[in-house]
């Protein structure tokens, strides 16, 4: 992990949950705040999650010219891009991958961030999984980001919306066809271990003009 002994930090600008995550002067962002975020539990620790292969792996790919994706600095704390914010969020909870969401967008969009978790969205809960396939409480989860991404477009573009993003998922992971018995398959065909994909996907698909094509993910 790269450390800096005398790093410059930038005055927040970023508001998730009520807590303002600081910058450092390449822009990257406050794990720790991130982790006050969300509610500060033990389980969530940046340091877990630092030690994930997937982290390591995406912070090889996200350094550009040279410059850290994950900086550590002695006093402040740890700072990360922020794909990696999204990334974080993601490993959390659906709730406050959310959240995260809404605060970038009121940056962006200089509206008053609504950061607060949002309340679980009314859908029927997953009871059954396939072996080796998205469990019941990861379905739910992808349920509820589908739901809210949509409700906060306009009426008439919210059906069509959750029917892009599912399109999507299922495209990409090649779950749209029909099995050897002629059964449709669905999402809840992927694999469990494709979690953070799926919501990944979910997340960062741009909405609502038009379909988006997705690539079938490679097996």
């Amino acid at each position: 992990m790269n450390t800096q002994a005398t790093p410059e930090i930038r005055p927040a600008t970023l508001t998730i949950c009520d807590i303002q995550i600081r910058q450092d002067q390449n822009g990257r962002y406050c794990l720790n705040d991130l982790h006050k975020a969300a509610g500060g539990e033990d389980k969530h620790r940046p340091t877990y999650w630092l030690k994930l292969q997937q982290t390591v792996d995406l912070q090889k790919e996200l350094e550009i010219d040279g410059i850290p994706s994950i900086l550590t600095k002695q006093g402040h704390g740890t700072f990360v891009v922020k794909e990696l914010v999204y990334v974080y969020a993601m490993w959390i909870s659906a709730k406050f991958h959310i959240a995260v969401i809404r605060a970038y967008d009121a940056l962006v969009t200089g509206q008053l961030p609504n950061t607060a978790y949002p309340p679980s969205p009314p859908f029927r809960k997953s009871q059954k999984a396939l072996p080796g396939c998205l469990t019941p409480t990861t379905q739910d989860e992808i349920k509820a980001l589908v739901t809210e991404r949509a409700a906060a477009l306009p009426k008439d573009k919210q059906a069509m919306a959750i029917r892009q993003m599912w399109g999507a998922l299922n495209t990409h992971f090649g779950t749209n066809g029909k099995d050897a018995q002629g059964k449709t398959l669905g999402y809840k065909h992927i694999p469990e271990d494709a979690r953070l994909d799926c919501l990944s996907l979910v997340a960062r698909l741009p909405l609502p003009d038009g379909l988006v094509t997705i690539t079938r993910a490679a097996h």
